[in-house]
């Protein structure tokens, strides 16, 4: 039996079509946390950062957005924020193409004091080891605390892999119960939920260099804009 392999083509339409899936699969989960679990957050834009938007093709060896990052403010009685970090690939180490999501709190102080990187400071600060936060691990959870405003007072994540997430049964099963659950606070109630789905540790492995994470010339625009 002759099986056609994949052109290039086909194989480039598909990466477009998976990256497309996962800002559906965004879309979708906040739909379905408003309509079935009454959780309310909205996006923030200006919070969004990937990892690694090129636009000098022929000097950087990074064609594609490996890592995204989404976060979303609270609404109504919700006290906790909303993110969502993809992770697709590295050019120098394998990596399981996952989906981090979870909490972000900012304590007292609200989050208009937040700063603009505290969203990238979550995930990538406990990656380097860094100084400025402590983890801890509460089952499938890693909890980050830090300090604001360039960090936020905690944070609860977990990880769990994108072929998991297969329809809309497995999006709400994975992610939308258990992220309901941690936005009411209600972190015990999350443990339970997660219990019958696959997880991942985090974080793993050490990132190698603050290079590799971030455009740091944008970081130091925003910061003085």
């Amino acid at each position: 039996m002759n099986v056609q392999s994949p052109s290039m083509g086909m194989i480039l339409n598909f990466v477009n079509s998976f990256h497309e899936q996962c800002r559906n699969m965004v879309r979708d989960a906040v739909r379905l946390l408003r309509d079935e679990h009454q959780v309310y957050v909205t996006h923030e834009p200006a919070w969004d950062y990937a990892v690694k938007p090129n636009d000098r093709f022929l000097a950087q060896e990074y064609s594609m957005v490996r890592r995204a990052w989404a976060t979303f403010l609270p609404g109504g009685d919700i006290q906790r924020g909303a993110i969502f970090v993809f992770d697709f690939f590295h050019p120098r180490r394998p990596v399981e193409p996952s989906l981090i999501f979870g909490t972000v709190y900012p304590g007292s102080t609200s989050f208009a004091a937040a700063d603009r990187w505290a969203s990238y400071n979550t995930i990538v600060d406990p990656e380097k080891r860094d100084q400025p936060v402590t983890v801890d691990h509460d089952g499938p959870f890693t909890v980050v605390s830090g300090t604001m405003p360039q960090r936020f007072e905690e944070s609860v994540l977990v990880r769990v892999p994108l072929e998991g997430i297969t329809d809309h049964q497995a999006l709400q099963r994975m992610v939308v119960s258990p992220l309901a659950a941690l936005l009411r606070g209600e972190r015990a109630a999350a443990k339970d939920l997660l219990s019958t789905v696959p997880t991942e540790p985090w974080p793993a492995v050490q990132v190698g260099s603050t290079e590799e994470e971030e455009d740091d010339s944008e970081k130091v625009k925003t910061h003085f804009d």
